[in-house]
């Protein structure tokens, strides 16, 4: 994403006061590093039948598990809210915009992508920032705390873990170019499919009477067709770096569990430890079974905030158009003269007006017939 884009997704963010999901997702976090760690104390009660750690650290370890499902509960719920929130924003931004712009500027971008502003890019952008963001710095957050934990119990079994982790950091590598052409050119194609539609409904009339209606029926066809092909290569990539990621984090799984057998077996690591590694296996698996899944959809979405950016549909693209170097901020007519072909008789004669404009000025003339209104 370049600079402009995550600028833009920030300040959405910011006004939206997103601080507070990232602030629940580190706190799953952490209840999840807890609860792991305490899993050995746990299971050492119950070998040394101490009943009273064995209830005060049971008692613990479901309050956090429920509290966990508590705030994870928050979240999709504030996600959902959140998601509703930016969609609205972006749908308002829009048609302010289409509104404010100059007719020439919005005329000069096909109809159809105005209408995809609104219907796809909107919803892709509200969708990713809300739920896939949220999601993956909720998943970076648990790794963190997965690898926090490993380190503190068996460095070694980490380290091999992390190695293993390695190798799905190629899968967004080596698919995220595809993906951005692939959306790029869905997003297109649906502009122009869009655009022809419109033109076909403002056309109609003239249609039924050439009797051409075959014709703009095939036209459209052609377009749409187009589109779903877009739309298919789309959604191939991303069924590509999907199922790649399963295809690893299984392989994942399994290798861990060997490992972490052996770990037991030799004794480096307890019952107890080995439960908690477990508890926090999804933490370590979703850098193969998730982040490439979210990483595709922020990527989508980043074509989607640059589109919006190319319309100029936030406050700082106004901004930097308002200053534009040849903005037109005083009108001079000096020494005018004019009269009608032939005639002797002056009908404005050496004229002085200077006016100093604002953004937004508008300059009527008025005056009673024959005041000579006309040739200015």
């Amino acid at each position: 994403m370049n600079q402009a884009v995550i600028q833009y997704c920030r300040d959405i963010l910011y006004q939206l006061h997103y601080y507070r999901l990232v602030a629940m997702a580190v706190g799953i976090a952490c209840l999840e590093f807890v609860l792991a760690y305490y899993l050995n104390y746990f299971v050492s009660a119950i070998t040394t039948q101490s009943l009273t750690k064995f209830i005060v650290i049971g008692g613990s370890l479901a309050f956090i598990g429920v509290l966990i499902g508590i705030i994870q509960r928050q979240i999709k719920i504030s996600e959902g809210m959140l998601q509703l929130s930016i969609e609205n924003s972006i749908t308002n931004t829009v048609f302010q915009s289409s509104l404010s712009q100059p007719a020439d500027a919005v005329l000069s971008k096909p109809l159809g992508a105005w209408l995809s502003l609104n219907n796809s890019d909107a919803p892709i952008i509200s969708q990713s920032l809300a739920v896939s963001l949220t999601d993956f710095i909720a998943g970076a957050a648990s790794f963190l705390a997965a690898f926090i934990f490993g380190i503190l119990i068996s460095p070694w079994l980490t380290l091999i873990i992390l190695t293993l982790g390695l190798v799905s950091l190629l899968i967004p590598k080596l698919t995220g170019k595809w993906i951005l052409t692939t959306q790029q050119q869905r997003q297109t194609d649906q502009d122009t499919m869009q655009t022809t539609l419109l033109q076909i409904f403002d056309a109609k009339v003239l249609l039924h009477t050439l009797h051409a209606e075959r014709f703009a029926q095939n036209l459209f066809s052609k377009k749409y067709k187009k589109f779903t092909q877009s739309q298919l290569e789309n959604a191939r990539s991303q069924h590509l770096i999907e199922s790649i990621s399963v295809g690893a984090g299984f392989l994942f799984d399994v290798t861990s569990l060997v490992i972490s057998l052996t770990f037991v077996a030799k004794n480096q690591i307890t019952i107890g430890q080995f439960m908690g590694f477990n508890v926090l296996n999804s933490s370590f698996t979703w850098i193969f079974y998730t982040m490439p899944g979210l990483y595709n959809q922020l990527l989508r979405a980043s074509v989607s905030a640059k589109r919006l950016l190319s319309f100029g549909t936030t406050s700082e693209i106004a901004k930097q158009s308002s200053n534009h170097p040849n903005e037109i901020k005083t009108l001079r007519l000096s020494h005018l003269s004019f009269k009608y072909g032939q005639e002797t008789s002056w009908v404005l004669k050496d004229v002085n007006l200077d006016w100093q404009l604002t953004p937004q000025t508008k300059i009527i003339l008025t005056g009673p017939s024959g005041s000579k209104k006309q040739p200015f």
